[in-house]
């Protein structure tokens, strides 16, 4: 499969676990028990997402790699189906916005690793994964705390 087919499938991947989260019932939040959705939804985020590494890095199947991210969105729903009472709020939208941004981030990472051969490229591609997830990260901590500088 061509990479410019791959890029294109992982931005509406993306874009469509962004409308998934954002169209999330409200009274699903009332529904559902908060430790459930965070339990049954965390499983399913970490377990797609192993396996779409594995389809990536071991396996370099984009195929596999788009279906198990697509299964991960399931896992993202559940997830944030017990903060969807919050939507709108300026908290959740700043929580949703580094939330996205290191998803972004680890999907792209799994869309090089199908295409990069060198292992040193590879190691450029993951600690640029870790520097991106740390700088959100950070940022992120000095938004909700307005004593903490850098």
């Amino acid at each position: 499969m061509s990479p410019i087919v791959v890029i294109i499938l992982a931005i509406l991947f993306l874009g469509v676990a962004w409308m998934l989260v954002h169209n999330t019932p409200r009274t699903l939040s009332m529904v559902l028990p908060p430790w459930f959705s965070m339990i049954f939804g965390g499983m399913l985020f970490i377990f797609f997402g192993f396996l779409a590494f594995c389809a990536s890095y071991v396996l370099h199947n984009p195929i596999l790699m788009m279906l198990f991210l697509m299964k991960m969105s399931i896992g993202i729903w559940f997830m944030m189906a017990s903060t969807s009472g919050m939507r709108g709020s300026d908290e959740d939208k700043r929580f949703i916005r580094r939330f996205f941004v290191m998803l972004t981030l680890l999907v792209f990472t799994f869309v090089g690793s199908i295409y990069v051969a060198d292992y040193k490229a590879m190691a450029m591609l993951n600690l640029l994964l870790v520097t991106g997830g740390f700088w959100v990260t950070t940022n992120y901590l000095t938004l909700i705390d307005p004593g903490r500088r850098r």
